[in-house]
């Protein structure tokens, strides 16, 4: 080796080589970034036509997400040639990462209820889901100002399903309802936090063709609004009000015996009230069997031609022998 080698010396003859696009100091030090990268080399010459027709440049790293093919690049001594060829091939990267995206299948959620899978429970809330923070409570200026008539929960729906019904006889109080769903039966605390509607009221009218009166309910968490429970349980609370002179004088002499036989065999079912008076739900002649609730819009409206009816519901029920 000789001794008067000086590291630092260039061979005159040796192409000198240069990078157009370094990183800086900090990026030396920073760990690989993924994405694609791109890297550029020039003779410090300007190269003749035909040595520019035969030098390329070629891309170093090529994305592994994306079947993107090595891009050649023309030699060249121009910085701002450069910023535009590098952006080109940005917009190339990206249109193609998109397009290669575009094609891959979306997440299909799977088949069926959440009720069907008890491990999904947590994650995939179904819109009756008891409890607070599900949803706003809406009042009934609210609900007149949108002109919205809210869903009943399936259980008050009528007519009922036959998969999603409630078996009640109104005679009994509301602890005795039971659900029936998918032939699987469930009892009146399974479901009476429930909300009674979609979206969630803060009141409720419920009405009858069969009575004169007109029922409130009222949530008895207003927090979460009116529910399955709060409906049930006002109901019964109206039904078991007893009648006096006044209410049996108004209606016909036809309807009063009605009324009064309907009672006495009410009374031989249920041993405990004998010697109670006629209650509202004997006026209901025996049409005692919970068929659910509905919005008939025509009979509300003519009942109630002044009153906007948008949470008004018609009870619905049906002759019963159950014991």
């Amino acid at each position: 080796m000789d001794p008067n080698h000086n590291p630092r010396h260039r061979d005159a003859k040796a192409p000198a080589v240069r990078s157009i696009l370094r990183p800086s100091s900090a990026s030396r030090r920073s760990p690989p970034q993924e994405g694609p990268s791109v890297r550029f080399q020039t003779s410090p010459s300007r190269p003749s036509s035909s040595e520019s027709s035969s030098q390329s440049i070629y891309t170093l790293e090529i994305p592994q997400d994306g079947p993107i093919p090595p891009l050649l690049l023309p030699a060249t001594q121009s910085r701002r040639h450069l910023e535009a060829l590098v952006l080109q091939l940005a917009a190339q990267l990206r249109a193609q990462r998109i397009a290669s995206q575009s094609l891959q299948e979306p997440f299909t959620r799977p088949e069926g209820k959440a009720d069907e899978f008890p491990e999904f429970r947590d994650i995939m809330l179904d819109k009756w889901t008891a409890g607070p923070g599900y949803g706003p409570v809406l009042n009934a200026e609210s609900v007149a100002k949108l002109r919205l008539h809210p869903l009943l929960h399936p259980v008050l729906s009528s007519p009922p399903s036959d998969d999603d019904h409630l078996i009640w006889n109104m005679i009994y109080p509301p602890s005795t309802a039971e659900r029936v769903r998918k032939n699987v039966r469930e009892a009146f605390d399974s479901f009476r936090l429930e909300p009674a509607t979609l979206p969630r009221v803060s009141i409720l009218h419920i009405a009858s063709r069969r009575m004169p009166w007109v029922f409130i309910v009222r949530p008895d968490d207003d927090a979460v609004g009116v529910t399955v429970g709060d409906v049930l349980t006002v109901l019964a609370r109206y039904l078991s009000v007893h009648l006096n002179e006044a209410d049996l004088s108004s209606t016909t002499v036809e309807h009063r015996k009605a009324i009064v036989a309907s009672h006495e065999a009410r009374m031989q079912i249920l041993q405990s009230e004998r010697k109670l008076s006629i209650q509202v739900v004997d006026w209901m002649v025996g049409h005692t069997h919970f068929t659910g609730f509905f919005h008939d819009v025509e009979y509300l409206e003519g009942r109630f031609p002044d009153t906007p009816t948008n949470l008004h519901i018609v009870l619905c029920s049906e002759s019963s022998e159950m014991p």
